[in-house]
């Protein structure tokens, strides 16, 4: 099924016109992988090694600088500490009372967030949870706000390279954390 789904999303690709390099090596993954400390999904994995899709939008994982990696990983975080400072969020999930100390509440914040998936960019401001073993990793915009992009990397690139009217296909697996911020939770419902 992984592979069937990378399968489909190098058709979109392809279809789009999106430039595409050789896929990438499994050496060459797991480096990447070790230097960033994460895990690509396997969907996304899969698709890595068939074809790099590169341009406006894409994260090159073979050529971009590990400082621009290492931000685009932390993006999805960014945009939560951000809440924490500008906008009140302070899940009651978190166990503490909300600091008054502005540092103080960020230290704190950085580590409850430690536990919350890691969401990995995938096309502009889509992105994938990090280390997702299943066929079928959901697509989620996590900038502003947190919203379903697509049920999987194909049906995330058909909706936004395709037909901008394809529906999200079948049931959205759940991410933990941030499923919960795209179905409009907020502090007191964490």
């Amino acid at each position: 099924m992984t592979s069937f789904l990378a399968r489909r999303a190098v058709r979109v690709l392809r279809k789009a016109g999106v430039e595409l390099r050789g896929g990438m090596s499994d050496d060459e993954l797991d480096h990447v992988e070790k230097r960033l400390g994460f895990t690509f999904a396997a969907d996304h994995r899969a698709l890595l090694t068939m074809v790099l899709p590169v341009g406006p939008g894409w994260m090159d994982w073979r050529l971009d600088t590990d400082d621009h990696l290492k931000a685009a990983l932390g993006w999805a975080i960014d945009g939560v500490l951000y809440d924490v400072e500008r906008n009140d969020f302070w899940p009651k999930s978190w166990g503490v009372a909300k600091p008054e100390d502005l540092d103080e509440k960020l230290i704190l914040a950085r580590k409850n967030l430690q536990s919350v998936p890691t969401l990995v960019p995938f096309y502009m401001e889509g992105c994938v949870p990090a280390g997702w073993a299943e066929p079928g990793a959901p697509v989620v915009k996590a900038f502003q706000t947190v919203e379903y992009r697509g049920s999987d990397i194909a049906n995330f690139l058909e909706r936004t390279l395709g037909d901008k009217s394809t529906p999200l296909g079948g049931e959205l697996a759940r991410i933990p954390f941030w499923t919960d911020l795209a179905e409009g939770a907020w502090s007191a419902d964490l």
